[in-house]
């Protein structure tokens, strides 16, 4: 960008931008909600009619054993980390996995954070459960 137009741009932004920082002043409520991105509709719906362009050639590379394209749709179906199978769903089961060395001690944190979360829910639905028939009974009472 030449100095006229980076001037220019200075100029244009003066009052939405810190003239120090270039960022955002205080106030500023910066782009409004729902706003898009600066590609339009019509670009969108080009890239979208692309996509069955983009899956055959795709399935090209990967039938010649392009192992950057079986990488690439690996990574997104499977993930970049390592699928872990266990063979329960009880601490012990991440304890006895953790011990033989199957799994990392990283891995097993968070194998342990989503049993725990997964029992919250359960815990909360039994819960649930309950009220609702304290509440069934509380009626039936009543009447």
């Amino acid at each position: 960008m030449n100095d006229k137009a980076a001037e220019n741009n200075r100029m244009i932004t003066a009052g939405y931008n810190d003239p120090k920082t270039g960022r955002f002043a205080a106030g500023n409520p910066g782009k409004p909600k729902g706003a898009r991105r600066k590609l339009s509709q019509a670009t969108l719906h080009e890239i979208v009619g692309m996509k069955d362009d983009a899956v055959e050639g795709l399935r090209q590379r990967i039938a010649a054993n392009d192992m950057d394209a079986i990488k690439f749709v690996l990574e997104r179906i499977v993930g970049r980390n390592r699928m872990i199978t266990l063979d329960g769903d009880q601490p012990r089961d991440v304890t006895n996995a953790l011990i033989e060395g199957e799994i990392s001690t990283e891995e097993a944190k968070a194998i342990a954070t989503v049993i725990e979360k997964l029992r919250r829910i359960e815990d909360m639905d039994a819960l649930a459960e309950r009220l609702e028939r304290v509440e069934r009974l509380l009626r039936d009472e009543s009447l």
